[in-house]
């Protein structure tokens, strides 16, 4: 009879056991289901934003804008990106990084030359402080077609805008 019980006993615990074992086999796919799902997700959510960006690099540049390109910076070779419906050039020259942005028809509408971040007004690395935008990457001074002079300074948010005289204007999210 001791022998029937322990019997008894040993198939009952061996059928918790199996029963366990499949309960956890039975989930542990449904995890790595959820998983790759999980990963899918992510990764189209990811594409997308890539995708949604603005700035398109390698663009087919209207022969009016590379020729008014040409005319004002000769024998120079730029890369040009399109954003919101205009063209942007950007090269090197004298060592600096430049850009230039053109309308569809050709017309320049602002230049941008890199300069130093000490060469922005004094009062712009105070304002950045103040409001903790973070460190100055780099600066730049922009030059509008109607001859008005912004500064940028490029910190963790954005591109910070600068008037002459160091006023804020506006930050561009980036």
């Amino acid at each position: 009879m001791l022998i029937s019980i322990n019997f008894y006993l040993s198939k009952k615990i061996q059928d918790l056991f199996r029963m366990s074992t499949e309960f956890y086999n039975i989930n542990l796919k449904k995890c790595k289901m959820k998983m790759t799902i999980l990963a899918l997700v992510f990764a189209t959510g990811f594409s997308t934003v890539a995708l949604a960006q603005e700035k398109k690099e390698n663009v087919k540049v209207p022969s009016v804008v590379e020729q008014a390109f040409q005319r004002q910076h000769p024998n120079i070779k730029a890369k040009w990106e399109k954003e919101d419906g205009k063209y942007e050039a950007g090269f090197k020259q004298n060592g600096k990084k430049m850009s230039v942005l053109y309308t569809a028809a050709g017309t320049l509408e602002e230049s941008e030359v890199e300069i130093a971040t000490d060469q922005l007004p004094a009062s712009v690395p105070q304002y950045i402080t103040q409001h903790k935008l973070g460190p100055i990457k780099e600066a730049a001074k922009i030059t509008k077609a109607n001859g008005t002079v912004l500064y940028e300074a490029e910190v963790k948010s954005g591109d910070a805008l600068f008037d002459v005289k160091g006023n804020f204007v506006t930050l561009k999210k980036d």
